[in-house]
């Protein structure tokens, strides 16, 4: 073969030397492509990070809204309690109040938060030395305390820690007004029953009207076992014009309350003019009580002259005929009459209208026995078959025909008074 040509042959199809700048561009590549890798795998990294960091935002931001939920729904619930609840730290400071407890005493929350109850409570209210607090039994103990014209019971539980020791107290406080106010309404109208069966009884006892039971010693007993400010009596007159006038024959008034017997006021009523649904209701048998604020201006006016602040008005009755009315004042507070109170008057009233019937029809006989001195035996006979005297009764009678000029002034019975 030919030199020549196998040395051209040789140079076509030998390899050719690489190029450096073919070499570097080879490793850079291959480099950034590892750089590439390293970087896509901590941006990866980076991301999962960030979606964690995001996650765990979202959770705490979850578990934030969820803790905000549960601080507000406590606290609504908290303040919602009807009962007054206040808690004492370890140190016996106040930390937390709800709102009947504010409410109730009538301070900020910013006012206590920090001290002591005895710094601004009554003593009464606040018994921050109770053992219960000291000696670290589980328990709970109660007391009861009056504050601001309420009555509470107050139970004292002790907040115990992981180590049974004593963190904190919870104090509440449960109204028992009602339930104190009702026990002594009950107590009060039993009372009054009481005095109503005493008077009864010295009533009947008594043979005959003018030695009979006075007016004044049956609304002594009453005002006293009410424990109100005045008890009075009003017989009702009229004139030539048939206008209704009220007078004032009996009162009754609690120590230290000043009489209104010999007020003007007092006499001479013209109820129509001042009191027009008092005259409506009292002749349908019906009472009328309440606060004065609560009453129309003319009787507003008519009881701020002499300081009533309530009043209980009952009807009474004479042989199914209006006659007058009682009245039963406080001037100390608004006294609420309550339905067992009203009808505990209303039965006095209605024993009072019998008495005095009664005392009309003893009159009757006194004068009929009186005035037939030839029959006086047959007609007592007539009278002891009737029932309408008994033997003692009629032999009282017979014996005494005294008028009522011939008694002391200081003698006015119900019968001669409540009858003229």
């Amino acid at each position: 073969m030919n030199m020549k040509f196998l040395n051209i042959f040789k140079k076509e199809h030998e390899c050719p030397e690489p190029i450096i700048d073919d070499i570097l561009d080879d490793n850079i590549k291959k480099h950034l492509a590892g750089l590439e890798e390293k970087s896509n795998l901590r941006l990866q990294k980076i991301t999962k990070t960030l979606d964690l960091v995001e996650q765990l935002t979202d959770d705490a931001k979850k578990d934030q809204d969820i803790l905000r939920f549960e601080r507000d729904v406590w606290k609504a619930t908290f303040n919602a309690i009807p009962n007054l609840i206040m808690i004492l730290d370890s140190n016996r400071t106040i930390a937390r109040v709800n709102k009947s407890f504010l409410n109730q005493i009538g301070s900020l929350e910013d006012d206590l938060i920090g001290k002591s109850c005895s710094e601004v409570l009554n003593h009464t209210f606040c018994d921050c030395e109770n053992k219960c607090y000291i000696d670290g039994n589980i328990k709970i103990d109660f007391k009861t305390c009056s504050f601001n014209g309420k009555f509470f019971t107050i139970s004292y539980v002790p907040i115990l820690n992981e180590l049974k020791q004593i963190d904190g107290h919870i104090i509440q406080y449960q109204d028992i007004t009602d339930q104190i106010e009702k026990l002594s309404m009950l107590s009060r109208r039993d009372s009054i029953i009481n005095a109503i069966n005493i008077s009864t009884e010295k009533m009947l006892k008594d043979t005959t009207a003018q030695n009979g039971f006075r007016i004044e010693q049956m609304i002594s007993l009453l005002g006293k076992a009410a424990q109100v400010s005045r008890v009075s009596v009003y017989q009702n007159t009229k004139d030539n014009n048939e206008k209704i006038l009220s007078n004032q024959k009996y009162e009754w008034c609690y120590d230290n309350v000043k009489s209104e017997q010999k007020n003007p006021l007092m006499h001479n009523i013209d109820l129509n003019a001042i009191f027009p649904r008092w005259v409506n209701s009292l002749k349908k048998g019906e009472s009328i009580y309440g606060h004065i604020d609560d009453f129309p201006d003319s009787e507003k006016q008519f009881f701020d002259s002499f300081g009533v602040r309530s009043t209980l008005v009952v009807p009474i009755f004479v042989s199914d005929e209006w006659t007058g009315f009682m009245r039963i004042d406080h001037n100390v507070i608004e006294r609420v009459w309550q339905d067992p109170e009203i009808n505990a008057f209303q039965m006095a009233a209605n024993v009072l209208g019998a008495w005095i019937e009664r005392g009309k029809v003893e009159q009757e006989l006194r004068e009929m026995i009186k005035n037939s001195s030839p029959n006086k035996k047959k007609l007592g006979e007539y009278i002891l078959e009737e029932g309408l005297l008994s033997r003692e009764q009629l032999d009282d009678v017979l014996k005494k025909q005294e008028t009522e000029e011939d008694k002391p002034s200081s003698y006015k019975y119900v019968c001669i008074n409540l009858t003229n």
